[in-house]
């Protein structure tokens, strides 16, 4: 555990808000259930965001952000992108 596993309920929290649905857990995405992305559930997310939040939530946690500093900067990256600035 460290702060990745933080990140991830962070960013599955997020995935709820924004898709109104439950990610699928981890143990099921090891076994080969797919997890949506967010675009599915709701066009207006930017895909910027949509990368951000899908990373934080790999199952490798090799993968995910290894810092909240990290996290922050890609997510304020992408708002910047999203939005032009």
């Amino acid at each position: 555990m460290g702060p990745w596993t933080d990140i991830y309920a962070l960013c599955a929290t997020i995935y709820y808000y924004l898709s109104g649905d439950n990610p699928v857990e981890v143990i099921e995405r090891i076994s080969g259930k797919k997890l949506k992305n967010l675009s599915e559930y709701n066009t207006s997310v930017f895909p910027e965001l949509e990368n951000v939040i899908l990373k934080g939530m790999s199952v490798d946690i090799k993968d995910r952000y290894q810092s909240m500093e990290e996290f922050c900067e890609a997510l304020y990256g992408a708002a910047n992108e999203s939005l032009g600035f």
